[in-house]
């Protein structure tokens, strides 16, 4: 999903100035904009989405061929399949290269497994960036 300030607000330089409330911001999926021609080249897309960053990014699959840089922060929720390879997948078919970093990951897996709890608990987190070759 993209938020962004509704149009109405906006100055006329471009600038989109603080927000009042957040009722004024607009939400639109990124999938919505992706089918269209007037979609611009994405610098940099960032996806943190708290164990639904696979269903996000399948959903902008589209979009993600004009983004030059994207970053997933990917959570591996201990009651649901891991589908870390669909982003991986997602990515390559979009024409990006990856690296992986994990930032929460149990050193010894075979042994035990470290899980993290708080909102969801989780058993792995990796920090995907992926660039234009």
């Amino acid at each position: 999903m993209t938020l962004s300030e509704a149009p109405e607000r906006r100055q006329r330089t471009g600038a989109v100035p603080p927000l009042a409330r957040l009722s004024d911001l607009h939400v639109e999926p990124v999938s919505d904009r992706a089918e269209g021609s007037h979609l611009r080249p994405v610098d940099f897309l960032k996806s943190d989405m708290e164990g639904a960053e696979t269903e996000v990014i399948e959903d902008c699959a589209g979009a993600l061929a004009r983004a030059q840089r994207v970053f997933v922060e990917y959570h591996s929720l201990v009651d649901r399949p891991q589908r870390v390879d669909v982003i991986f997948r997602v990515l390559r078919e979009a024409g990006l290269r990856t690296h992986v970093e994990a930032f929460a990951s149990s050193p010894h897996p075979f042994v035990t497994r470290s899980i993290r709890t708080g909102m969801d608990s989780l058993d792995m987190a990796l920090s995907i960036w992926a660039f234009r070759p």
